[in-house]
């Protein structure tokens, strides 16, 4: 049987993270969600993989789109009600309507389900996820850094140093995005 979730995996992170509501967590990039897992543990490496936001909180790009909209420290809607009323009043209403019908703001919770279906949708793009960073260009061997980014690499990677790469890897194996490797979080 795999072990729990570990929540005091990284020690720089308060142990209540889990459980913050009333904390901000910033959620690394916009980029990358599509591509990870629902949280779990991999005893192999002994550490938690996947899932959304920083500690996983969230395990689906739907799960995710919900939270920002209403937490008080983000988007602070005050309920689901009050964010459909305000999608219902805006330019993007017919279009809403023609995706998910005449009624689609009849149901709040159906309303509310859809939208986050449809914001989810759009983090899928591939246009949402172009890894086209400079360091995604010099990882596929199509640039190379000035000396200043190779020294700030060097300093990711050195143990003795940053020690960044002791969990953030800059060469991310081949199958997988790289901002993915590039966070691990």
């Amino acid at each position: 049987m795999p072990s729990p979730i570990r929540t005091n995996q990284y020690p720089h992170r308060p142990e209540s993270i889990r459980n913050c509501s009333a904390i901000a967590t910033r959620q690394p990039s916009c980029t990358w969600p599509t591509y990870s897992p629902p949280l779990h543990y991999n005893a192999d490496d002994d550490t938690n993989v996947g899932g959304q936001f920083w500690d996983g909180r969230a395990d689906s790009l739907e799960s995710q789109a919900k939270q920002p909209l209403l937490n008080p420290l983000e988007m602070a809607n005050p309920s689901e009600a009050a964010v459909i009323d305000a999608v219902q009043k805006g330019s993007s209403a017919e279009l809403f309507k023609s995706v998910f019908g005449i009624d689609a703001f009849a149901n709040t919770e159906t309303a509310y389900d859809n939208l986050v279906h449809a914001l989810a949708s759009f983090e899928r793009t591939a246009g949402f996820a172009p890894f086209s960073s400079k360091y995604d260009a010099y990882l596929a061997g199509k640039t190379e850094l000035t000396p200043d980014e190779l020294a700030g690499l060097q300093l990711f990677d050195d143990p003795e140093k940053g020690n960044c790469a002791a969990c953030h890897s800059s060469t991310p194996p081949a199958d997988s995005p790289p901002v993915i490797h590039r966070l691990h979080l």
